[in-house]
């Protein structure tokens, strides 16, 4: 049963897990071409002409399954030991990681801007109902027999990685002497470059007259991407992700926001200007990521329920004890189950679509406060095949210039965890994590994350700074 659990969170885990989340710049007029991954119409709000973001790249890991122990950014051991946790609970896991390639953003004057860029991403997402699991479950019928009572047995997972480019634009649909409204959107075409998606239910099982149990019905339905199947110990990853261009689809996605700036009536002083005000306060809302990738099935890939004939735990560890591969796997269940097909053509998973809220308000001494609401589309539990975020709700104080800046993210994640992160900006150069604890506790990962960007925009002139607005 382990190497079964093993093998199909295995397929949704393949891969760098890629998302977007530079949380520390979330609202920062400073943000540039990355102030798309929260509301396409912030890009408006930048003291600059132009901007570039040479490089970015972002983690962001949770789960309450298992922690890394002896790890600490700060202390370094020459043992790193993964251990699950033992006990009776529903578990999950979710991850993002992006990397972000020459994103441009380009004033057109005054009231209007234009953004570009190329991104690479991946998410993953799982979770299971309640199940008992020790350190001693070594077979099948171990794990039966911790878990009589928490029948039927379920769990579902996604997984989604893409190649994507995308075209912003961003513009002033009205604007006063205190106010301004502005909205913006994105287009996104997507390759898909790998995916799979696992949903299974109504596992049950009784105990029979031989001290074991036996297996009374169970339900699945399981997809991965055709590129899989051509994975070879031999090759080059560079190789591998050629075939998984190569083989990849085209999808689309879009986003679409608007803000309310009030304005502060002072201008970006020493800054170079684009023509925009320093603002007070800004409202914005986002739809973001509406859209699919699109996957061929991989050879293995099917669907079943049901039993046929009477099916032990011992005869379970006999036909999946020594499963290598996804169509080993399917082979035996095709002679365990009922109802049995393969899966061919064609599926869809989801973008992590979801509604932002972010409100930003300056003060003096270049201070700021930034909160961000975060509602996904999709539930931890849907048995839908798409993706999420993993943010709810931030608070980010920060003090910055365009030069240097210190941000304290607060963050409240979608299953409950709290966290507090810290970032820094010196020149080009941004990095954060969102996860302090990774810096002193040994327990905490994998739990957290970080970030790493390099932005470049034209040299302010003379003095360091933006004027302070005026109350």
């Amino acid at each position: 049963m382990k190497k079964i659990v093993s093998a199909l969170l295995g397929i949704m885990a393949i891969g760098p897990v890629m998302g977007q989340n530079y949380q520390a710049l979330h609202g920062s007029p400073y943000s540039g071409s990355l102030s798309n991954d929260y509301n396409p119409a912030a890009m408006l709000n930048s003291p600059y002409s132009w901007d570039l973001t040479l490089f970015g790249v972002q983690g962001k890991f949770l789960t309450n399954g298992f922690n890394v122990t002896n790890a600490s950014l700060l202390s370094s051991t020459d043992t790193l030991m993964v251990k699950t946790k033992n006990g009776t609970f529903a578990r999950y896991m979710l991850a993002s990681v992006d990397i972000h390639l020459l994103n441009g953003r380009i004033s057109l004057g005054r009231r209007s801007a234009f953004g570009f860029g190329l991104n690479m991403r991946n998410y993953l997402r799982v979770s299971t109902g309640p199940y008992s699991y020790y350190d001693s479950t070594a077979k099948t019928g171990d794990f039966f027999n911790a878990n009589v009572r928490n029948q039927p047995l379920t769990g579902n997972g996604t997984q989604a990685s893409w190649l994507e480019g995308y075209l912003s634009y961003a513009h002033v649909l009205y604007e006063d002497d205190g106010a301004r409204l502005q909205v913006g959107g994105t287009l996104n075409v997507l390759r898909s470059l790998s995916g799979g998606y696992a949903f299974a239910s109504a596992g049950t099982y009784i105990p029979d007259v031989n001290g074991g149990f036996q297996v009374t019905n169970a339900a699945a339905q399981y997809g991965y991407s055709q590129n899989y199947n051509a994975w070879s110990s031999g090759k080059s990853a560079t190789d591998e992700f050629k075939h998984a261009v190569k083989t990849g689809q085209l999808g689309a996605s879009f986003s679409i926001g608007g803000e309310y700036i009030q304005k502060s009536g002072e201008d970006w002083g020493k800054e170079e200007k684009s023509g925009t005000d320093v603002y007070l306060w800004k409202l914005g809302v986002a739809l973001l990521d509406v859209g699919t990738n699109r996957f061929n099935y991989g050879v293995g890939s099917a669907v079943f329920s049901g039993v046929k004939g009477v099916v032990t735990d011992s005869l379970l560890n006999a036909r999946f004890g020594n499963i290598k591969s996804v169509p080993q796997f399917s082979d035996s269940v095709a002679v365990t189950a009922n109802n049995f097909n393969y899966i061919r053509g064609k599926y869809n998973i989801s973008t992590p679509a979801r509604l932002v809220v972010n409100l930003d308000e300056r003060f003096p001494y270049n201070l700021a406060v930034n909160g961000e609401l975060t509602l996904n589309f999709t539930g931890l539990k849907s048995t839908y095949a798409s993706v999420q975020e993993l943010n709810l709700l931030t608070v980010t104080p920060r003090w910055e210039t365009s030069t240097w800046g210190a941000y304290l993210p607060i963050e409240v994640t979608n299953q409950g965890h709290f966290w507090v992160g810290a970032a820094i900006k010196a020149g080009p150069l941004v990095v954060g994590l969102h996860n302090l604890a990774w810096l002193v506790s040994k327990k905490a990962m994998p739990n957290g994350g970080g970030y790493l960007a390099i932005i470049i925009h034209p040299r302010p002139r003379e003095n360091d700074g933006v004027k302070c607005p005026k109350f």
